[in-house]
């Protein structure tokens, strides 16, 4: 893996590259018990206090292995990644990272923010939220013209399933789907963004939750 800096918005990534020179941002999976989450839609109807903190709202999922090796090795990769994170930024900019914890097990916690300040991103255009997110409007309301709902907001809730003939399928479903105690696949990335003090922390952005049957 490589990592890059860019501007829009201001941070750093994980990214792969081809022969060609071209890259992408690289997507990495995590498998494990889905122990905590904040997922849309908003419940909360006090739209002038949300609006203050509307930059800062996020969707959340913390997913553990009960102490499972295969959830240990993933913890550890994340560690390796964090590594090569602060290689590249600087020991002394790079926040420490470590993971959480459910009932004295390891967690990782994922997250996206639904909004991302336009000045950040002045090339970028809005999506569409995604089915159910914003089902009561809340987000519309509190969004304005400063924030946009952009590629670093965008998470796809899904559910896999195998069809009559045993091939795996995946459809998209609403997040209230999601219980504590669900086995499911996140797909993240990882990004480090610039934090107070000229320091930065890596953050596991959430681009998909899938609910695995």
């Amino acid at each position: 893996y490589q990592i890059i800096y860019i501007d829009q918005p201001h941070s750093w990534r994980v990214i792969k590259s081809d022969d060609s020179g071209d890259f992408e941002e690289e997507a990495f999976h995590i498998h494990g018990i889905l122990c905590g989450s904040d997922l849309p839609p908003i419940q909360s109807k006090d739209i002038a206090k949300l609006k203050t903190k509307a930059t800062y709202i996020r969707q959340v999922a913390r997913l553990t292995g009960l102490s499972t090796p295969t959830f240990g090795s993933t913890v550890n990769n994340i560690g390796n990644i964090y590594n090569l994170m602060s290689s590249y930024i600087g020991n002394n900019i790079l926040s420490s990272w470590q993971a959480a914890s459910y009932k004295g097990h390891e967690a990782i916690d994922t997250n996206a923010r639904y909004f991302t300040p336009r000045k950040h991103v002045p090339q970028e255009h809005g999506q569409a939220f995604e089915i159910g997110v914003d089902s009561d409007g809340v987000l519309a309301n509190i969004r304005g013209q400063h924030l946009i709902h952009g590629h670093d907001n965008k998470v796809d809730y899904l559910r896999e399933y195998k069809d009559r003939n045993r091939n795996t399928k995946l459809v998209r479903v609403e997040s209230g789907k999601f219980k504590i105690g669900d086995i499911v696949r996140a797909t993240v990335s990882f990004v480090a963004f610039p934090s107070k003090d000229k320091r930065a922390t890596m953050t596991i952005v959430l681009k998909a939750l899938t609910l695995i049957e």
